[in-house]
């Protein structure tokens, strides 16, 4: 899927706490892809981080 093919469903998501991220890789790539750890979970660490105790 394209940014331009899931970015609409940001309207469809109730909560105000929501972020809109570019990164590289398909569906499994990324959540394990080889570029994930370098460009998926620092977004997903970070994001995680400003809403924890």
């Amino acid at each position: 899927m394209t940014a331009e093919a899931v970015r609409p469903l940001m309207d469809l998501i109730s909560s105000q706490d929501k972020t809109f991220e570019i990164v590289p890789g398909g569906h499994m790539g990324l959540v394990s892809g080889s570029q994930a750890p370098e460009a998926v979970w620092p977004v997903v660490r970070a994001w995680l981080q400003q809403r924890s105790n």
